[in-house]
């Protein structure tokens, strides 16, 4: 009995509570009916039920097919991404705005509580199919099903595509690297429509560089159009169609102060320690075999610097490229200063060895003067005075052998012929060794006017060499550096 009323209990409470979720879902159904109906009501709604009853996206938005739709490009570049020169490449950000007139999309603002514009899906709407010819990839920052196209009561439509867009360039001059400007073509066309059906008209915006994003290595110019319309004929099936591109432009510059810091400077310190290790005197005795050792070394560094350059420097087709020439052009000039000191080297060596007498006229050039004192020493006679002496010393002989004390006369006249005879081998030898310094005095004289001739050689040399490295690296590289700046 009790279990039938349990029963009973429970069948009623399922039924209640069916009933209660049948209220509610009529409630929902009331509630959602009246937002449609609200929904219905709005004037956006209304005017979008009216603008597309019949409205077919595929088609172009012309009443006369015959006619062309206009469509107004203009791009706005944000930011160089990346500037490959090696492969031929560029890199950068845009918004792309395109404009055209939808002949089918028009309204009285005042039927439509004064409403001016609408921002529709672009999938809703026909919209143009400006395609970048010579893109090799294209990417949509925000992506297609997100973008909304903003159109007003007269049907000018606009939409904006911001893109990261990768394209290849074929105009790429290298030869005048590290100080280049790039320009580089993006070519802008319909890719399905003909210039009959769709024209693309290109808006020239007055470009701001100062409001782009700086590159590392790269500012922009210029982006415009080109003012090239480029217009071919295409056969396709028994009609001739034409199809167009604009082409617009964009000039970048190089910044070359990282170039000219870490390349062109130490190579101009390089080659001028090297000039001056040349040139400037080494020893007093015009010693030249350490300057050569010198020179190879620098000449050595700069190649090792060079064969850096060339390793970072990209290909170009043009040749070598100008900062390349310009280290070439450096050793160069290390090589022919040290070609030119072993060859004053060499001709020192050999005036030296032939013992040429230096002409008056390099004397008077270098400001030498003979000073070539001859030695003297104290009580030092010359052979004449020797001889006069002697013939002195012989009459005194004679007058001793005269006289009455013969002998202790004989044995002093014999001691002093003795001792006079030594004297006489001393001025012999004192005679001898004075000739000999003066011989190696005039020696001396001979090596030091001819060291002074070389030494103001290498002295020009040095002016000479130096001025020009000076005045080479500076109509190579800083006259293009300092009117780029």
């Amino acid at each position: 009995m009790n279990r039938r009323y349990s029963t009973l209990f429970c069948l009623i409470a399922f039924m209640s509570m069916a009933k209660a979720v049948s209220n509610d879902e009529d409630l929902a159904k009331a509630v959602l009916n009246d937002d449609e109906e609200t929904r219905n009501d709005s004037p956006v709604q209304t005017l979008f039920d009216t603008l597309f009853e019949g409205y077919n996206k595929h088609m172009r938005p012309v009443k006369n097919h015959s006619d062309a739709t206009m469509v107004n490009l203009t791009p706005w570049l944000y930011s160089l991404v990346d500037v490959n020169e090696r492969i031929g490449t560029l890199k950068f950000i845009q918004c792309l705005r395109l404009t055209w007139m939808d002949e089918l999309i028009r309204w009285d603002p005042a039927q439509f509580s004064n409403i001016t514009y609408i921002k529709l899906p672009v999938s809703m709407l026909w919209f143009p199919d400006v395609a970048i010819y010579n893109a090799l990839q294209i990417d949509l920052v925000i992506p297609m099903e997100q973008l909304k196209v903003r159109i007003n009561h007269k049907g000018k439509a606009r939409l904006s595509l911001y893109q990261v867009v990768t394209q290849r360039c074929h105009d790429y001059n290298l030869a005048m690297f590290p100080f280049d400007d790039q320009s580089c073509t993006t070519r802008y066309a319909s890719w399905h429509y003909s210039a009959e059906e769709m024209r693309v008209i290109p808006v020239h915006v007055e470009f701001a560089a100062q409001h782009l994003e700086r590159h590392s290595s790269w500012r922009i110019i210029d982006y415009s159009p080109g003012g090239y319309r480029e217009t071919y004929a295409a056969e396709e099936g028994d009609d001739s169609l034409t199809y167009e591109e604009i082409h617009y432009r964009i000039t970048i510059r190089r910044d070359a102060k990282y170039y000219v810091v870490t390349v062109v400077a130490p190579t101009f310190i390089i080659t001028t320690i090297c000039l001056t290790g040349l040139f400037v005197p080494f020893s007093s005795t015009g010693e030249r075999q350490q300057k050569v050792t010198l020179g190879l070394t620098t000449l050595l560094t700069i190649a090792v610097v060079l064969h850096m350059v060339t390793e970072e420097m990209p290909k170009s087709p043009e040749g070598t490229t100008m900062l390349g020439k310009y280290i070439i052009e450096q050793m160069a000039l290390c090589g022919c200063a040290i070609f030119i000191t072993v060859l004053v080297m060499y001709a020192h060596r050999w005036v030296l060895g032939q013992k040429y007498k230096v002409p008056d006229w390099l004397l008077t050039i270098v400001q030498y003067n003979k000073t070539t004192p001859l030695p003297t020493f104290p009580g030092y006679h010359s052979i004449e005075s020797s001889a006069r002496l002697n013939g002195h010393v012989a009459i005194e002989t004679a007058e001793c052998e005269n006289s009455p004390n013969k002998s202790a006369t004989t044995l002093m006249s014999e001691d002093m012929r003795r001792v006079w005879d030594a004297v006489v081998e001393c001025q012999k030898n004192l005679e001898w060794i004075s000739n000999s310094l003066t011989q190696n005095s005039v020696a001396m004289d001979g090596v030091q006017a001819w060291t002074r001739v070389y030494n103001t050689f290498d002295l020009f040399a040095l002016i000479f060499f130096v001025l020009m490295n000076s005045v080479h690296t500076y109509y190579r590289v800083f006259a293009y550096y300092l009117s780029r700046a």
